[in-house]
């Protein structure tokens, strides 16, 4: 298969997928380049069963963003930026299994081999989705058609696998998944925050305070006329009491 072949009938259906089951747009990249790579291993009759159950293979391999909530700056409306947000708390295999259901239009029984599970799981996990089918059928192929691999991309990609340079790119991808702060991650920032302010504002000022006034103590002690210093220790010699 051609690199052309390749980004014009398969190439956002990768990408979107992997932007799924990665929530990341790191992860998204690579596993589009990786394929798009070795895309003249592939035989033209290859159909989209045969891309996607490669891309999954990669998309496991691939850098993943468990914290993302949501994905951001490719215009969803609030119901699917919702819709998304429903999804992307599952695990990696059910996301995977909604989107080759939803999206890609693919049986039970093909997306159970592509993601090596039975096909009684896939039907379980399908038919617990209850109400969330409902928009799934509705809006997710509009928010698909958004998830598109960035021009950049494909531009690098293509002019890779022509001069025959077998690499990675590194191109910002406008689909960018947003994060979110776990529990741990907001309560240890409180608390540095906490321990920061105290230190600054109470432990440095008195701190400094006691170094001045030591400081002070010494250099009046200093400037002293020597006579006075001898006066002062043998009159506290004097008083100590013999054995």
């Amino acid at each position: 298969m051609t690199i052309e072949k390749f980004i014009d009938e398969f190439g956002d259906d990768v990408y979107a997928l992997a932007l799924i089951v990665t929530k990341s747009s790191e992860g998204a990249e690579q596993v589009f380049t990786q394929l798009a790579q070795d895309c003249e291993a592939l035989p033209d009759t290859a159909k989209l069963y045969d891309i996607v159950k490669k891309a999954y293979r990669l998309c496991r391999k691939a850098p993943s963003n468990d914290s993302a909530q949501t994905i951001s700056d490719i215009g969803l409306s609030a119901k699917q930026e919702a819709l998304i947000a429903d999804i992307f708390p599952c695990p990696q295999i059910v996301r995977a299994i909604i989107h080759l259901s939803y999206e890609n239009d693919l049986e039970n029984d093909e997306i159970a081999s592509i993601t090596d599970c039975g096909v009684r799981y896939v039907n379980g996990q399908l038919d617990s989705l209850g109400g969330l089918s409902d928009s799934l059928e509705r809006s997710y192929k509009e928010i698909c058609l958004k998830l598109t691999a960035p021009d950049e991309l494909k531009i690098s990609v293509i002019q890779a696998v022509k001069s025959g340079e077998k690499r990675l790119f590194e191109v910002r991808s406008p689909a960018a998944p947003r994060h979110s702060w776990t529990k741990t991650q907001k309560f240890a920032a409180v608390v540095f925050a906490v321990v920061t302010t105290v230190i600054v504002c109470i432990v440095v000022p008195l701190l400094t305070a006691f170094l001045n006034s030591f400081e002070e103590m010494n250099s009046s002690y200093e400037e002293l006329p020597p006579e006075l210093i001898f006066s002062c220790t043998t009159t506290e010699t004097e008083h100590i009491p013999s054995e």
